[in-house]
């Protein structure tokens, strides 16, 4: 991956229509919002988040910071219009909203890299993330963190022989 933001429109070829520089460094994510058919947001190894509008991709709308390391996974909210989440490798999930440009909730119930993030699209404001501490979280961010592991199911695994990751 590169810093590039290039826009295709796929009628016309595999050529890009436009390209921009989006980032600093590598842009690891991005999705659309599902209430502005031109926003298309992106999480970058720069450590910011940003919205841009396809319409007039001179500059960003928003430059979200927040993350201290790479964001690794953003999310637009299914039911909220301003709303988003990232996940980062600085082991935490953040809600914001752009109406205000600021995270408005940060989770950091991951012990390793969060890599991998969902809204539900039946249950709302149903949030799951996944990281590399083996661990898959499930909760309301309305109601606060996700509840501790059950007794018993918090031990780590080891990893099985030969496996490779972080510090390992």
């Amino acid at each position: 991956g590169d810093a590039m933001l290039h826009i295709q429109d796929l009628n016309v070829g595999e050529v890009p229509v436009q390209s921009i520089q989006a980032h600093q460094h590598e842009i690891l994510t991005v999705d659309w919002n599902k209430y502005n058919e031109f926003m298309v947001v992106t999480g970058s190894v720069d450590k910011t988040i940003r919205t841009f509008d396809l319409r007039n991709l001179t500059q960003p709308v928003q430059v979200l910071h927040g993350h201290q390391l790479a964001v690794r996974r953003v999310k637009c909210h299914p039911h909220a219009e301003t709303q988003l989440v990232s996940a980062s490798y600085d082991m935490s999930v953040n809600v914001w909203d752009m109406a205000v440009g600021q995270m408005v909730q940060h989770f950091d119930h991951h012990s390793e890299f969060v890599l991998g993030l969902d809204l539900s699209l039946f249950e709302e404001n149903l949030v799951a993330s996944a990281a590399w501490d083996r661990t898959c979280c499930v909760w309301n961010c309305l109601q606060g963190p996700p509840p501790p592991a059950p007794p018993g199911m918090a031990q780590r695994v080891p990893p099985p022989p030969g496996a490779a990751g972080p510090g390992r």
